[in-house]
């Protein structure tokens, strides 16, 4: 699957997200109510706790667990990476990142979607000229990005507007997590995991996904979620090289 696309055609994508609130107390309390329908099981277990024990745990969850629906968490960066042409006689591989972050995710799909032309051009994904790239991407990245678009009443652009194709019709999307498993369904590996396995630089030296919440709200810090997302795209870039049998250097670009 991996050797079947040109590195020159492939788009590496990371995204970091958060919830839309800061915390569970701050959110309407229709929202409230449908994060407790959502999470019933577990929020039986938190009110049949002491109650002065309720609201800590509460909150926790909606931190743990809001980052991850479209419905209540929102995209504060979205990363790239593309390989300046890649030729197979070169000793190194020289990766161009760039990070489209803000307070409204809105504004960052805009920006992304405009400035990426092989997506903002692309009218039919059987002529696709770019491949999109993240690990877990199919599960995570990929309908979150569609779905942020949507509820911010923006249009799909054709290569994530797939929710009818079939996955044999989805080959410009590229799941490292699916070249990993080798056909095993029951095989599952985060990023710095394989990274390791690999001889990677681990790409959560300075933070990790769970720091993004405090870093966004608490510390406002929004070129730190920026440089952590681009190192995410490093490893992945190096990841996706490993697993087509390539092993040269690959460094950042300046």
């Amino acid at each position: 699957m991996l050797n079947s696309k040109p590195l020159k055609d492939i788009l590496f994508i990371d995204i970091e997200t958060v919830p839309q609130y800061e915390s569970f107390f701050d959110m309407p309390e229709r929202k409230q109510l449908l994060f407790k329908e959502k999470f019933n099981r577990e929020v039986a277990v938190i009110e049949s706790m002491v109650e002065d024990l309720q609201e800590g745990a509460l909150y926790d969850l909606y931190i743990k667990q809001a980052s991850f629906l479209p419905e209540l968490g929102k995209i504060v960066c979205i990363s790239v990476g593309k390989f300046l042409n890649p030729k197979d006689e070169d000793e190194t591989l020289s990766l161009k990142t760039a990070s489209f972050t803000g307070e409204n995710d809105k504004d960052i799909l805009v920006k992304f979607i405009s400035s990426i032309v092989g997506i903002k051009d692309c009218t039919d994904v059987n002529k696709a000229t770019i491949h999109l790239c993240a690990h877990y991407g199919k599960v995570f990245d990929f309908p979150f990005i569609a779905k942020r678009l949507l509820l911010n009443r923006l249009p799909l652009p054709a290569m994530f507007d797939y929710g009818h194709l079939k996955p044999w019709e989805l080959t410009y999307m590229v799941d490292t997590i699916d070249a990993w498993r080798f056909g095993r369904m029951d095989c599952n590996a985060s990023l710095d995991m394989i990274a390791d396995s690999f001889g990677i630089e681990s790409p959560k030296l300075d933070m990790s996904g769970k720091d993004v919440k405090d870093v966004f709200y608490k510390e406002k810090d929004l070129p730190k979620i920026a440089k952590y997302c681009e190192s995410d795209i490093m490893a992945l870039a190096q990841i996706y090289i490993r697993m087509k049998g390539d092993f040269r250097e690959v460094i950042k670009s300046k």
